[in-house]
């Protein structure tokens, strides 16, 4: 009843002030224009004019109720009024000639069926409001929520999030320049009324229209990206090929600096190997995963994944949007811009002679010296270790056999009889000597450890060394560290072998001679099961005088290639690249060898070898017993015992006392 009483009230006094536009005053009567009966409630003054505005809205103020409703009668209707359709003035191909700003044409949302959205879902029935109105439903402040009305919802969303994901992005997120409404809106990549799904073959989001849609604000980076590798094969080859927002996503684009940004440069290489990674897509496009592969294996690339913040990622090298082939004078790969490009991270290296390709594998294909070293150290490497595992079998074989004859027995018993020689002839080690060995033993292992650390970096062990050591920096500090502690002990161990008698002396007794060969052929035949003797060595047996060598050799090797990688800047600087891929190469199957060597051979002679079990401790105590003494070094206790005139003497002694020790053995 009350409402009635205000909806007269408000009829009467519309019609009574406003003669001049009686069809519309008359349909204000009846069909009140928005909130008038809140306003006549509250005793406030309404003008005539006003509310026809307020009902017909900013951008039909021209026309009137009619013009809508053709043919209605005024005063009660008999049945609903007629409508005309939006289309029949907004369907014009210019804006001007439909009296809107935007021209209606056929779209998607027309097409989609009953449950997609009509023009009055989104302009409103009555009180149709201008887009630059703050006040309308479709002023570009309100676009998102406008569209999210239907895209948050998984019926009209599908698998993508949409609104949410805009929400989070940067163009919500920032604002345009000089005002406060999003950087960008949903109808600046979609269109207005021109809407479609990605992908569509005439509209805005096309995958060949990105540069020119993300182009309206990013002008220079959609420069960049029409001259680059990607935007002309993207045009001209393939639409598989990446365009804007295969790198910077597509709802939820986020700004690069946002480690969550798949242009991030923490997901940087995540994003660039999920083309150039892919076996697939490498395949159809005639590429290969070469670059991927070897950058994931190399230096840069686990100091990468370890979160290294001077760690170069593939823009480093080849930048982001203006990404140009090898082949291009302007391509920072090109090869007379690489030296450059390294120079930003190894400042020398702008003086290379040659740096030559990136991503090489030791293949034919890429390089025949990388092949041929890596062919060369799997052989020496397999070999090495096949011939180890022999000896260690053989020997301990010889053992047990020697054990169940009796012969160790015998050995032991004849050893109770055999004169004692004097108390020096059981140093092995002097103090200085001992001191070398404990740095080497410390070094070596930190070198190991830290080393093949960065051999195996995703395996657990990895990890955990990485992690124990602050990172990839800080396993590079150690790793050094240790390097330059054993090369310092190495050359100081060198001075005191060529300057002290004592070292002079060692250095002669460790030098190959052709009794080694003598000796190498009686533990064969001892091993084949045909002697029962083993071969007698002096002060250093073939076994040890080997090891020393390899020691020496190991070490200038790991020395010159580890400071050619080390000061990688002056290396390239000076040397073609090629020397750098030879050196990492070769470092790596050295470290292998002598990890391998020191587990196998050094181990198994100190520590697990029968008769020197559970260790021997002459590296802590300088000496070593009788028994080692007469079972290992026989010659060595002959001419402690005055049985051998010099070391020149290689024939077993003729003592009663040295046979019965040469039989036992």
């Amino acid at each position: 009843m009350q409402r009635s009483v205000l909806l007269m009230a408000g009829w009467w006094l519309l019609t009574a002030a406003a003669a001049w536009a009686a069809p519309d005053q008359s349909c204000l009567g009846c069909h009140p224009a928005p909130h008038l009966l809140s306003r006549l409630a509250h005793g406030e003054r309404t003008d005539p004019v006003a509310e026809l505005a307020r009902f017909k809205g900013a951008a039909h103020a021209r026309l009137s109720c009619l013009d809508c409703h053709p043919r209605t009668a005024l005063g009660p209707h008999a049945s609903k009024p007629a409508m005309r359709q939006c289309g029949e003035c907004h369907l014009s191909a210019t804006p001007s000639e439909g009296g809107g700003q935007t021209p209606l044409i056929d779209h998607l949302h027309s097409r989609a069926g009953s449950e997609t959205p009509a023009c009055t879902q989104c302009h409103g029935h009555h009180g149709v409001a201008r887009a630059e109105s703050p006040d309308s439903k479709t002023a570009r402040a309100q676009v998102a929520q406008l569209c999210g009305s239907c895209h948050e919802s998984e019926k009209h969303s599908g698998t993508i999030p949409q609104v949410s994901d805009y929400a989070a992005s940067i163009h919500a997120t920032s604002k345009a320049a000089g005002g406060s409404e999003p950087a960008a809106a949903c109808t600046d990549c979609h269109g207005v009324h021109a809407t479609s799904r990605h992908g569509g073959t005439r509209l805005f989001m096309a995958r060949a229209d990105e540069p020119e849609t993300c182009g309206k604000c990013h002008e220079r980076e959609a420069k960049d990206y029409r001259l680059s590798v990607h935007g002309v094969s993207l045009l001209t080859q393939s639409e598989a090929m990446p365009a804007c927002t295969d790198c910077h996503g597509t709802h939820n684009i986020l700004a690069v600096a946002n480690r969550n940004s798949p242009a991030s440069r923490e997901r940087a290489v995540a994003t660039c190997n999920r083309c150039h990674g892919s076996e697939d897509f490498v395949k159809q496009h005639g590429m290969d995963t070469v670059a991927a592969r070897t950058y994931d294996d190399s230096y840069h690339g686990i100091a990468y994944r370890y979160g290294n913040p001077r760690a170069p990622t593939c823009a480093s090298c080849h930048s982001a949007h203006d990404i140009l082939p090898a082949t291009s004078p302007l391509s920072p790969t090109h090869l007379h811009n690489v030296p450059g490009a390294c120079a930003q991270c190894h400042p020398g290296a702008e003086r290379s002679p040659q740096i030559g390709r990136f991503h090489v594998l030791a293949t034919p294909r890429f390089s025949w010296l990388l092949f041929a070293i890596r062919v060369i150290y799997i052989l020496l490497v397999g070999g090495s270790f096949a011939a180890f595992v022999a000896y260690i079998v053989l020997d301990l074989l010889a053992h047990r056999r020697l054990a169940r004859a009796g012969v160790e027995e015998q050995f032991r018993h004849r050893l109770e009889h055999m004169p004692r020689p004097p108390k020096s002839a059981l140093v092995r080690m002097l103090p200085i000597e001992r001191l070398q060995h404990i740095v080497l033993l410390v070094t070596f292992i930190t070198l190991a450890v830290t080393g093949l650390a960065l051999l195996f970096p995703d395996t657990i062990a990895g990890r955990l060394i990485i992690g124990l050591c602050g990172g990839m920096s800080g396993r590079a500090i150690v790793h050094r560290v240790a390097a330059a502690m054993m090369v310092i002990n190495f050359v100081l161990q060198g001075i005191w072998m060529g300057v002290t008698p004592q070292g002079r002396h060692n250095l002669k007794r460790l030098a190959p001679g052709l009794s080694d060969i003598r000796d190498v052929w009686q533990t064969v035949v001892l091993f084949l099961g045909l002697s029962r003797h083993r071969p007698s060595f002096g002060r250093y047996g073939y076994a040890e005088k080997f090891e020393f060598w390899a020691l020496v050799w190991g070490t200038l090797v790991m020395t010159v290639t580890g400071c050619l990688l080390a000061f990688v800047g002056w290396t390239l600087g000076h040397l073609p690249k090629w020397v750098v891929d030879a050196a990492e190469l070769v470092h790596m199957w050295e470290a292998i060898l002598a990890v391998g060597a020191i587990a196998l051979w050094h181990i198994y002679h100190v520590v697990w070898k029968p008769g020197v079990y559970p260790g021997n401790r002459a590296w802590l105590t300088g000496e070593i017993n009788f028994e080692q003494l007469v079972l290992e070094h026989p010659l060595e206790y002959a001419r402690a015992m005055g049985w051998l005139p010099d070391e020149s003497a290689s024939a077993p002694p003729a003592d009663a006392a040295a046979e019965e020790e040469g039989e036992g053995r």
